[in-house]
């Protein structure tokens, strides 16, 4: 297979990745290569932490960064994109001349359309982030799982764009000490949110009936964070996603808002306290340092993800194939034919993890939002996750924005 060209920014006006040469659309863990494996798990120092089951349902965020350190300064970030309405998206911040960020779910820019989308973004200024190469509860992967969610993705904005990223969101929050160490172990900062517009349920009408959300409602839950800012002496890194329809609308009016309380909006890159460079350009430079890249962003991004480096051979690919599908039943074995009662999938502290159904993924809001639906457990549907403490049911809807 030929190696993947990389293309200046400025040259480039059109974008397409070659999917016979990444995994499939939306696949679970893709099977990392084997030089990857080589030079961020076999020496690193990750934490002997189980694999979980289900998603950390109280992740701990101390060490990744939440807020914008000046409180006058807002991130707004948008999560799973590039999608149908990005460029409606992307139309509006140029309008009101504002920088975002971007975290790419990666196997989306298999699509020409959203290559050429991310492209846009990039070119405009908007700063891209990786999101991983499926949308994947991390706590629930493996090692080497968790490394080809992260790769594969950063791979294919880097193919696109000419840049890799040195910002990393894991989805839905969901990180720990492994997942952290590994993120760490490619060079990744990770940043998460201090709010959530919990504009997900927008997937599900039940659930945001449920939850008694109404995306026509946003103006208002942005207000209430601009009345009640999060964070005592710091800024605010919001969460969104450019999936659904509606943002021509009511982001404008969010926008409109926020500059009008007095807000600096920025790509989070530049608002939080110890930011690192947005990305790594040299395709060419020798190996990479966790303290360089995590301390002072001098790092260069590791060679092997770059563009891939996608001299694989056809036995290799076949053999990562394999590899991916294996993953793939793994994950199967946790699905299991609805039945009357709730199956206890897994206990954390005195929080216990039970469905009730057959269940693919999980959506694990925002820290803050985790706990804030009650009601009794007989309304659960086939399809709900039951988080029971004490006596409070908390129902969780299955969700994947993925699929």
């Amino acid at each position: 297979m030929a190696v993947a060209l990389l293309i200046g920014v400025l040259s480039v006006t059109a974008a397409a990745l070659n999917p016979a040469l990444y995994p499939a659309q939306f696949t679970r863990g893709p099977a990392p290569l084997d030089q990857w494996v080589v030079q961020y798990l076999t020496n690193a120092n990750i934490p002997n932490v189980p694999v979980n089951k289900v998603p950390n349902p109280f992740p701990d965020w101390t060490l990744d960064e939440t807020a914008c350190e000046k409180s006058n300064a807002w991130a707004i970030t948008f999560d799973d994109g590039p999608g149908d309405f990005t460029p409606i998206l992307l139309d509006l911040l140029d309008k009101a001349h504002v920088k975002i960020t971007f975290f790419v779910v990666g196997s989306r820019l298999l699509s020409a359309d959203q290559a050429n989308v991310l492209l846009r973004a990039y070119q405009a200024g908007h700063q891209i982030g990786i999101h991983t190469w499926s949308h994947m509860p991390l706590t629930t992967q493996t090692n080497e799982q968790i490394l080809g969610e992260i790769l594969w993705s950063g791979s294919a904005i880097q193919e696109i764009t000419g840049v890799f990223p040195q910002y990393f969101r894991p989805p839905y929050g969901d990180i720990d000490p492994r997942v952290r160490a590994i993120i760490h172990s490619v060079g990744l900062k990770t940043i998460v949110w201090n709010e959530d517009s919990k504009d997900w349920l927008q997937a599900d009408p039940s659930s945001a009936k449920a939850y008694n959300f109404s995306y026509n409602d946003l103006p208002n839950e942005f207000a209430s964070w601009i009345q009640n800012p999060p964070e005592p002496d710091g800024g605010i890194i919001s969460l969104q996603h450019d999936l659904f329809g509606g943002v021509d609308k009511v982001v404008n009016q969010c926008l409109q808002m926020v500059m009008s309380a007095g807000y600096n909006i920025l790509p989070v890159g530049n608002c939080i306290s110890n930011p690192v460079p947005w990305y790594w350009k040299d395709n060419t430079s020798a190996a990479w340092s966790v303290g360089n890249a995590l301390n002072n962003g001098g790092a260069i991004a590791p060679p092997e993800a770059r563009a891939l480096n996608l001299s694989q051979t056809n036995a290799s690919k076949a053999e990562a194939n394999t590899s991916a599908i294996s993953s793939q039943a793994t994950q199967s074995k946790f699905v299991e034919t609805a039945s009357a009662a709730p199956t206890t999938l897994a206990s954390v502290g005195s929080l216990t993890v039970s469905k009730v159904g057959a269940a693919v993924s999980f959506q694990q809001p925002g820290m803050k939002e985790a706990f804030h639906s009650m009601r009794d457990a007989s309304s659960a549907s086939s399809n709900t996750c039951i988080f029971e403490k004490a006596s409070n049911m908390v129902l969780f809807t299955l969700m994947n924005l993925l699929l």
